[in-house]
């Protein structure tokens, strides 16, 4: 299955120094007024737990390749295009995920790896053609928010239930749909969020959306959500191409949205190793405009 979609995206160039910040963007590749949800429907529904793991399972279990454009709106007014490349695999139980920058020139050929793991923190890998190396970096920084994006080194994560605790059910509806609002705790303790709702569709377990607290406060820090409008299905899973990302408290936006998706495409596993990160092979399936 093939989708395109014509983007509307634009942050102005930065220091190439801060391509790995930028870089997260492109894995992302997901809000409200509450109700209560009877008990003849939760338990149709399933708990808290299998609920949120159904809709993890429809958004990250199955290999994709993509066109990704981002748009940053930043806090002066600013407004920055990036595109990528990306492709994500899954590969014994892990999920590996590769994206490569085209746009703008300054940060063309900055590579970006991430391997999903258990049990531990993800490895996040980066290649930059300035210094025609490969970096590893460190844990601590996944809570780290993307310099000039809305995006956290977390987001690029595959998550599961186990990394959450408190998960309980809320009760939610959008206007056009009915949703469930599954709030949870996370395990980690270098999140940079106290608790998140997760907005799934009662019917098809589709993520509508993330909301992020901090605190106890009732106000969100930050929302990515995924309108249904912008919702492909293929091989099973129905998969967002378009999020919108707003940081409550620095008052801007981020827009992801992908141009080219290609669902459970033909990929070989060299692709994903660290080491051949430098060789800048080509992700399939995927030609530029």
């Amino acid at each position: 299955m093939s989708f395109q979609e014509k983007g509307v995206l634009v942050p102005k160039p930065i220091d190439s120094s801060l391509s790995v910040l930028v870089a997260g963007v492109f894995f992302l590749a997901a809000l409200h007024a509450p109700m209560c949800l009877r008990a003849e429907e939760v338990r149709s529904l399933g708990s808290p737990t299998e609920i949120l793991s159904r809709a993890f399972e429809n958004l990250y279990d199955c290999d994709l390749t993509m066109l990704l454009e981002v748009e940053i709106n930043d806090m002066r007014g600013g407004v920055f295009v990036r595109r990528a490349k990306v492709a994500r695999k899954r590969i014994n139980g892990h999920t590996h995920s590769i994206a490569r920058f085209e746009d703008p020139a300054w940060m063309r050929g900055t590579t970006m790896l991430m391997v999903d793991n258990t049990g531990r923190s993800d490895d996040h890998f980066v290649y930059l053609p300035e210094s025609k190396r490969t970096r590893r970096m460190t844990s601590v920084q996944r809570s780290d928010a993307f310099l000039g994006s809305d995006m956290w080194f977390e987001d690029l994560e595959r998550r599961y239930v186990e990394d959450y605790v408190e998960i309980r059910i809320t009760g939610g509806r959008e206007a056009s749909s009915e949703t469930i609002s599954v709030r949870a705790r996370p395990v980690h303790g270098t999140s940079a969020y106290d608790e998140i709702e997760f907005k799934v569709a009662k019917d098809d377990y589709f993520l509508l959306s993330t909301v992020y607290f901090r605190g106890n406060s009732k106000d969100p820090i930050r929302t990515i959500t995924s309108a249904r409008e912008h919702m492909v299905e293929s091989e099973g899973h129905r998969i967002p191409t378009r999020y919108v990302i707003d940081n409550v408290l620095r008052g801007t936006e981020t827009v992801a949205t992908f141009l080219r998706m290609e669902v459970n495409p033909e990929l070989k596993d060299s692709l994903f190793q660290s080491v051949a990160l430098e060789s800048g092979r080509k992700i399939p399936g995927l030609r530029s405009r």
